[in-house]
């Protein structure tokens, strides 16, 4: 006997319905990857965002001495400057307990800045080392430098204390170099 053309259809219909729904095999169950689209399209569009915080944190849970962190956003900078080209999009400040501030600066303790690029933490750590040399940072400052981040850290502490907080930021002491220090964004 002869199968003819609309057997075959009907067995090629069968084929595609089963494959459109219904069936409870492993190739028709729902994929997470919808999830993971969601968690992808919710990620925060700055990925620096948080780092300065994190940063500071990892400090603080290194450094016994240091009592709180805050985040500075583009609501409390008391420098109006965050964000905007060559300025920090994330920083934070940490408060040493031998320090009585109420201010978000340097002189509480510290202050991680991170900017969009190593070459933009570069140029600020350079135009703090100018402002140091030349007096107009009052009570100096030790500055380090990892990738695109930069520690200031209140030249009103101790120099082992200072230590500590470059062993918990890990990166580089901050060297002026040669030639001039141009205008930098951040205060």
């Amino acid at each position: 006997m002869k199968v003819g053309l609309p057997t075959s259809l009907i067995a090629a219909a069968v084929l595609a319905l089963t494959g459109c729904g219904g069936s409870t095999s492993p190739a028709s169950t729902p994929s997470t990857n919808t999830s993971t689209t969601v968690a992808t399209a919710a990620a925060p569009t700055n990925p620096v965002a948080g780092a300065a915080t994190a940063s500071a944190n990892r400090i603080r849970a290194l450094v016994p001495s240091v009592v709180k962190v805050v985040t500075i956003t583009e609501k409390n900078d008391p420098n109006p400057i965050f964000g905007r080209p060559g300025a920090y999009v994330s920083a934070a400040v940490i408060y040493e307990q031998a320090v009585k501030c109420t201010t978000l600066a340097v002189a509480c303790g510290a202050k991680v800045e991170v900017y969009t690029s190593a070459a933009d933490a570069a140029a600020r750590a350079r135009y703090l080392l100018g402002m140091k040399r030349d007096g107009l940072i009052v009570g100096g400052e030790y500055d380090y430098v990892r990738g695109a981040s930069v520690l200031r850290v209140f030249g009103g502490v101790n120099a082992l204390l200072a230590g500590q907080y470059q062993a918990a930021f890990g990166g580089e002491l901050a060297k002026l170099g040669t030639g001039t220090v141009a205008p930098h964004a951040t205060l």
